[in-house]
């Protein structure tokens, strides 16, 4: 049974690893020319290199566990996949395999796949976060409406997201995959999008200084709502405090007193409406001497009222 569950999962594996590299392959390719101002490819190219990423992603977890990946399969073949080793040899496995490799069963979209992906490779989830948010939302928009234009930013930040998916993957130990491996002139962009965040920063900094006043002259200053996916920092152009984008995770540490809970928030993006500065990302925050990580303790007595699960386990 288990060497027959690792044939179904190796080729299921296989053939998705392949759609993605056909998918990466045009995406990629499109995605230069368009660079090159050689053709308007740009909306092809996000759809194909979102398209890929999700195949990548889902091969990627398929070779973990192939019962992963599928929504709505019933429990017991969901049972079967996961642990094969404790079904009865006359169980009518074979029954299964036509509709699983058929494509009968609904699998894990986009978004989830990205999910997926920061469970395993949670130390790029801050940086990555806004760059595949986007290239999730385009590739869902493009397909319902081809005529919805891409700005130049958005469309390079959809390729370094998925370039340095790609690397992870490919670089990962556990994985024996390739879905596209990094060429010259991946990684010469890759080091443009680089030079060109410090450049960016750079304008958006001058743009805000032009732009900002002094806070008394401002009056009373707004009060921003909070949520988990929201802060406020002070702006280091105007002082008026701004609002930042991200999420926040629970710290469970080691007291004198037995479990310590503290409460973080990770900065994705930064907007100040005082000024106008817009930061992309963690780099571009970093460049402008911002931080990224901000203590929320104190609304820890909100994050236990918002998250049951988390209370009752930690008072347990």
């Amino acid at each position: 049974m288990n060497d027959y569950i690792h044939e179904l999962k190796t080729r299921y594996t296989e053939d998705l690893a392949r759609s993605a590299r056909e998918f990466l392959e045009i995406g990629v390719n499109l995605f230069h020319r368009h660079r090159s101002s050689e053709g308007e490819f740009s909306r092809t190219a996000v759809d194909m290199l979102s398209t890929g990423t999700e195949l990548s992603i889902k091969a990627f977890i398929t070779e973990k566990n192939l019962g992963l990946i599928f929504r709505d399969i019933p429990p017991e073949i969901r049972v079967f996949l996961s642990c094969p080793e404790s079904i009865p040899h006359f169980f009518q496995w074979r029954t299964f395999e036509p509709d699983i490799r058929a494509g009968t069963f609904e699998t894990l979209d986009l978004n989830e796949c990205i999910s997926c992906f920061y469970i395993f490779f949670p130390h790029i989830k801050q940086l990555l976060l806004p760059h595949l948010r986007f290239l999730s939302m385009w590739g869902n928009k493009l397909g319902h409406n081809a005529q919805i234009p891409i700005e130049p930013f958005e469309f390079e930040r959809s390729g370094y997201a998925v370039f340095q998916i790609l690397s992870l993957l490919n670089e990962n130990e556990s994985s024996n995959l390739v879905y596209h491996t990094l060429t010259d002139t991946d990684r010469q962009f890759m080091a443009s999008f680089e030079t060109m965040r410090i450049e960016r920063v750079k304008m958006a900094i001058d743009q805000a200084k032009s732009q900002a006043y002094e806070f008394s002259e401002r009056g009373i200053e707004a009060i921003m709502s909070q949520n988990w996916d929201t802060f406020t920092a002070q702006c280091p152009i105007c002082g008026y405090r701004g609002h930042l984008y991200g999420y926040t995770e629970i710290a469970i540490g080691e007291a004198e007193d037995g479990p310590q809970a503290s409460l973080d928030f990770f900065a994705t993006m930064y907007n100040c409406d005082g000024c106008g500065l817009k930061l992309n990302d963690i780099e571009e925050m970093m460049l402008a001497n911002m931080a990224i990580l901000y203590d929320r303790s104190e609304d820890l007595d909100r994050w236990f009222h918002d998250h049951r699960a988390s209370a009752d386990w930690f008072f347990e």
